[in-house]
């Protein structure tokens, strides 16, 4: 080989001191080409997927051709990989059209299950606003009974103690009366000992008789107006056994009416315990 500047032939063993080689080394030109190709293939793979996801034309742009002056391997090597990109790209998508799908489906399904949630909690606020609404109606209820048997209890308190003074006097005048009839049968036995004494004492005097047979009279009238008070019925008596007999009336109907007070509210308190329940 012939060094061009010093127009004389090299030495075989290497380039002379301070000499060059007569040829260029290929490595730049290399590194541009796989640059170039490497940027070729980049922008090939973006256009694809524009084409491929916009697909809002049905107009198809040609791939462009290799501007590098390449062998026939390497072209096809760059087919087979773009292909196989393209295919891979397109498995992709597909994949991805199903995950789509299938969102949209479980979108469709979560918003039929917010529908029904939103139905399920609609209906459980108008329950319970009707429960409280039942609830404030039963605590004014309760609250009613509590007042009409408080009142109750008070009136048949009341008529107790009217029951209670009315027995007592009652009992004072049946005192007083037992006590009276014991004063007109012992009269009545005096009375009877004087008649029995009268008819067996002889006359003393001429008109004896006449005044025995007068006082025997008297005696006899007196004794037969202390057995009617003995066996009718004064009219006192019968005044205080009407009074009796409506004061245990007005304690049977006060008792009837307690009873049913008392099973009204225990009724409401089971059904109150139901519809909490």
């Amino acid at each position: 080989m012939w060094n061009v500047r010093a127009g004389r032939r090299a030495r075989p063993g290497g380039p002379a001191s301070g000499a060059r080689w007569p040829y260029k080394q290929p490595t730049a030109e290399l590194e541009r080409a796989l640059r170039d190709q490497l940027h070729y293939s980049h922008t090939l793979d973006e256009d694809i997927m524009e084409q491929i996801l916009s697909a809002s034309s049905d107009e198809r742009e040609d791939i462009p051709r290799l501007a590098l002056n390449s062998s026939n391997r390497s072209t096809s090597s760059i087919h087979s990989s773009s292909s196989e990109r393209l295919h891979r790209l397109r498995s992709d998508n597909e994949k991805l059209e199903l995950q789509v799908n299938n969102l949209e489906c479980r979108l469709k399904d979560k918003d039929a299950l917010i529908t029904e949630l939103n139905r399920v909690r609609d209906s459980l606020s108008q329950q319970c606003q009707a429960a409280g609404l039942r609830l404030e109606a039963e605590r004014d209820n309760s609250a009613r009974l509590a007042l009409l048997l408080d009142s109750h209890k008070d009136s048949a308190d009341t008529l107790h103690n009217q029951d209670s003074s009315m027995i007592d006097m009652l009992k004072r005048r049946l005192e007083s009366a037992m006590k009276c009839d014991a004063d007109v049968q012992e009269r009545e036995q005096a009375l009877l000992r004087r008649l029995r004494q009268l008819e067996r004492a002889p006359p003393a005097a001429p008109d004896a008789p006449t005044t025995i047979e007068n006082e025997k009279t008297e005696l006899a009238r007196e004794i037969s107006s202390l057995r009617r008070c003995l066996t009718a019925d004064s009219p006192d008596a019968a005044s205080d056994k009407q009074q009796v007999q409506q004061l245990q009336q007005q304690v049977r109907q006060l008792r009837a009416q307690l009873e049913a007070r008392s099973q009204q509210l225990s009724n409401d308190e089971k059904e109150q315990a139901v519809n909490w329940g």
